[in-house]
């Protein structure tokens, strides 16, 4: 007999508070339409929605590098959410900050692939799979992460990682087995995943899992889907939440994985507008938690002529004007031959309208508290970085370039590490600039972020390379911008 399941799903949230443009997001507005659907679903089915989380909380943003991400723990007990899975940046402060972040919080988290070398435990005390239950139906919950998001994470413990698909292809069927064959008898397996769409997509086709709930892209999929739901990622800062309502029949023949569930129903959209009034008692919360800092970010600093472009969809995938802006800057700053540094460092998600700007929408663009330092590379080097930049295409990771300075042709159906096509450096002189071929061994100035310098994310050729401006001397990115604003 087919029972019906409905889910809410939430991915990569960095603010307890809402943001200035729609839709606004907050918790306390993200709580209200939580808690209305939950009363919608509770009186025609009888029983509550589960509450599902993919992924990054406790870092990036303007209060973190304080907090340590530990003022989003109240975001997380208000939203309450029966499971999730972390994320990358949820390590950003170390795998004992999370592990004390994750302890005090009232659900489980889990994270199925990745095991603690030293001890051979999952990272981070997460757990393996949970089983939780809803209307009649057991439902599996595993976690996954893919290689590359690990590779993104600053200091990251030894660890053992396995591929997200052999997890699944070993976990599924034994949650699926009947208790009394050792099983965990559970109807159907739902993955909490954080990466890449492309990979999100490789496990969907494996039919491993029966749903796949994704993190780490911050780009809303599907937009609104109905009849066989297998995937879903539901954008990021609590601007959209996703209520699925689905419909699980059985399988033919349970002791038969990896066959999976049918899934039938509708993903909806939920837009967390100005038009959903916030929870009273949770934007109180809120107030008490952040609401000194919030008048001080309102503060404008500037005026754009031109739309100011830091979509995720554009800045890990394309040149952008915000990335020209900000690597044309940190060159001028500290007088180097070139600068870069990539999209992942370019945070807020958002198109920003020609006009006035404040403070917040600063350091909302760029949150990160690592230094931008000075460099010298050989031009073999540059080309590596390069090349190593451009690997991710067509995935939208991180670590796309945004370049000032130098040129740089590249041909993307190339293989990776052979997309370079050529690279020339740019002479700025009096009255024009001429252009010279980077040459192998000829030496550059050039300035980035520690973050990159350190050979996170594959930078591994800058880790060695000659400092000239060092991490204690040098100015956070939103400092360099800013000192420009401010003339």
């Amino acid at each position: 007999m087919a029972k019906r399941l409905d889910i809410s799903h939430i991915n990569d949230f960095y603010y307890l508070e809402e943001q200035r443009r729609e839709p606004v997001g907050g918790v306390a507005r993200a709580c209200a339409a939580l808690d209305r659907h939950e009363a919608e679903v509770v009186q025609a089915s009888g029983h509550a929605p589960l509450r599902l989380f993919s992924g990054d909380v406790f870092n990036p943003s303007i209060h973190s590098s304080s907090t340590l991400g530990s003022h989003m723990v109240i975001g997380l007990e208000c939203l309450r959410f029966d499971a999730a899975c972390p994320g990358n940046h949820d390590f950003d402060f170390g795998v004992h900050q999370a592990v004390l972040l994750m302890a005090r919080t009232s659900f489980p988290w889990v994270l199925s692939n990745v095991l603690d070398a030293s001890t051979g435990g999952i990272v981070a005390n997460c757990r393996e799979y949970v089983v939780l239950e809803r209307g009649g139906l057991r439902i599996g919950v595993i976690g996954l992460m893919e290689r590359e998001t690990l590779e993104t994470i600053p200091h990251f413990v030894p660890h053992v990682y396995r591929d997200f698909v052999d997890v699944a292809a070993e976990l599924a069927p034994r949650l699926r087995q009947p208790v009394d064959a050792g099983g965990e008898g559970v109807d159907l397996v739902v993955a909490l995943t954080h990466m890449r769409l492309p990979n999100d997509r490789r496990l969907t086709r494996s039919g491993y899992v029966d749903l796949v709930l994704g993190g780490h892209d911050h780009a809303y999929t599907p937009d609104v889907s109905e009849g066989p739901i297998r995937l879903v990622k539901s954008g990021s800062d609590l601007r959209e939440i996703t209520f699925l309502e689905l419909t699980v029949a059985p399988r033919a023949d349970t002791r038969e994985p990896p066959a999976t569930a049918e899934l039938l129903g509708r993903a909806v959209r939920q837009p967390i507008t100005r038009a959903v009034d916030p929870d009273p008692k949770v934007n109180a919360q809120v107030h008490d938690a952040v609401g000194e800092y919030i008048a001080k970010l309102n503060k404008p600093i500037a005026y754009a002529d031109v739309p100011l472009d830091a979509r995720s969809s554009t800045c890990r995938l394309e040149e952008c004007n915000v990335g020209n802006f900000a690597t044309d800057l940190m060159r001028l700053a500290y007088n180097a031959q070139a600068a870069f540094l990539v999209g992942g460092t370019i945070r807020s998600d958002t198109l920003y309208p020609a006009g006035e700007l404040v403070l917040r929408d600063l350091l909302d663009i760029f949150p990160f508290d690592d230094p931008c330092v000075v460099v010298r590379l050989t031009g073999r080097q540059l080309h590596a970085a390069m090349e190593n930049a451009l690997s991710g295409l067509p995935k939208m990771e991180g670590k796309f370039p945004h370049i000032s300075g130098f040129t740089m042709r590249y041909d993307s159906s190339r293989p990776p590490g052979q997309r370079v096509v050529d690279m020339t450096m740019v002479r700025e002189l009096p009255h024009f600039c001429t252009r010279e071929p980077v040459l192998d061994d000829e030496v550059y100035t050039v300035v980035t972020r520690e973050y990159v310098r350190q050979g996170n994310e594959g930078f591994t050729m800058l880790a060695d390379a000659p400092i000239t401006v060092d991490e204690h001397e040098g100015m956070l990115l939103s400092a360099i911008v800013r000192r420009f604003l401010d003339g």
